[in-house]
Parts: structure tokens; C-alpha cells; sequence
């Protein structure tokens, strides 16, 4: 339902000084589930601006394409987060989204990216059971025919 749509999304606000601020706190979600980020941007910042999904495994290679802000633009993007990405093994493992710019080198033709913001970490819990629980076991809401 919308709640669930609603439950993990994240508001940025780039403000024309260079400054930023991040609408957020960290929370958890089940791998698999739906992440979201909406983002308002000065009517003059860079054209190379971007945002991304990254994860704290691989913290310089974004999840997602890198999505473009246009100019004067708000705007957003949704991801459903992958059940790859949790492992139980590691410990801590979280998700982010990254405001960015794309500068291209003068002496090379390699670019890099220079970080503006980025959220608060996104904890990636274990997939959701049949009920809903993030590393759950369907007993939350099996049934006495003990089917969920």
C-alpha cells in the first residue's frame, strides 16, 4: 500500500550557497523492499549534477544509474533495493543516496565526482518473511493450518 511506499523515502535540499541539508534519519528496510529519494536543487547549480544509490560495500559505485537533476528541477527517483545486497555475514551493511557532481579532468579523459551530500546510512536488514518481517520467520502471522 502507500504506506510502504512511503515508509523509506528521503527528502535532500541543495541550496544555492553550496551548502545542503538532508531530510532523514537513519532507518532499516528489508532487502527487497522499495527505497526512495525526492531532491529540490537551486535553479542554477551545475549541470553535471547527479544522484545515485550506493551501497557501504562498494561506497564509489553507485546501484543505480546515475540520474541527472536538471536544472531548477525537483524531482525523484525509486529503487527496489536487491536481496543480494544483505549478507548476513556482514555486519552494518547500509545504503545511501549521494548528491554529486561530474567533473571531467583537463589532462585526462577521465571524470570524477565530487560528493555535495549524502543520506544518512540506510540500514539493509535480511529479506522480509510472508508477514512482513524483515528476517522473519512467518510465525507473525501463521495461521493454525500453519500457512502465513
Amino acid at each position: 500500500g502507500s504506506d510502504e511506499t512511503c515508509k523509506h523515502t528521503y527528502a535532500l535540499i541543495v541550496k544555492g550557497s553550496g551548502k545542503s541539508t538532508w531530510g532523514g534519519e537513519e532507518e532499516r528496510v528489508c532487502a527487497g523492499k522499495l527505497v526512495s529519494v525526492i531532491w529540490r536543487a537551486p535553479s542554477n547549480h551545475s549541470s553535471s549534477d547527479r544522484i545515485a544509490l550506493f551501497w557501504s560495500v562498494m561506497p564509489h559505485v553507485p546501484l543505480s544509474p546515475d540520474m541527472p537533476v536538471p536544472s531548477g528541477y525537483a524531482g525523484g527517483m525509486s529503487l527496489l533495493t536487491s536481496r543480494l545486497w544483505w549478507d548476513e555475514e556482514v555486519n552494518g551493511t547500509y545504503l545511501f543516496f549521494k548528491y554529486f557532481t561530474v567533473s571531467s579532468s583537463s589532462t585526462s579523459s577521465s571524470s570524477f565526482k565530487r560528493e555535495i551530500v549524502r543520506s544518512p546510512g540506510i540500514m539493509l536488514d535480511a529479506p522480509a518473511d510472508a508477514c512482513g518481517v524483515c528476517g522473519g520467520d512467518n510465525s507473525s502471522c501463521t495461521g493454525c493450518d500453519g500457512v502465513p
